[in-house]
Formats: C-alpha cells, structure tokens, sequence
C-alpha cells in the first residue's frame, strides 16, 4: 500500500483548493476545466457548462439548481440535468 503517496495528493488536493480560495477572495478570475465536480462545487462562484463546445449554461449553482427546480442538487447532479436536454 502507498499510504504516502496518498497523503501527499491529499495534501496537493488541499493546496490546491486553498490557493483557488485565496484568487477568488482576491476577486481575480480562475477557469478550471475538470470532469472532478465534488472537489469544486463549494469553491465556485459561476459555472459554465460546456457541450460540444457551445456555453448551454452559465450562472452560480443556486441559478442553476432553481433553473432545474432542484434547490438541492448537488453540481454533479446540475450538469447531469443541464446536459441531458442540450
């Protein structure tokens, strides 16, 4: 078992996390492109969903989430609803 390679990508995930925190509290734009949704739904303030190269959605979570009439929903679960259509 490689529990030290594991804690350290625990710890660059960490970091990682941290330092798109610190950019956006400074109000400077990141974008991110990544198939790994749990790991940013609390760090993002505007999501844009991409499909075949054309923006079907583009707001925060909560825009999104009511635009599905899912107050709930997870961001997986947003972009699962907002592809499914588009």
């Amino acid at each position: 078992m490689k529990s030290g390679n594991n804690a350290t990508n625990l710890l660059t995930i960490k970091n990682l996390k941290d330092l798109i925190k610190e950019l956006k509290d400074e109000g400077k734009t990141l974008f991110v492109s990544t198939h790994l949704l749990d790991p940013i739904e609390n760090i993002c303030s505007r999501i844009i969903v991409l499909k075949r190269g054309k923006i079907i959605a583009d707001g925060s979570l909560e825009k999104l989430r009511s635009r599905l009439g899912e107050e709930q929903a997870s961001l997986e679960e947003v972009f699962l609803g907002v592809t499914a259509d588009a």
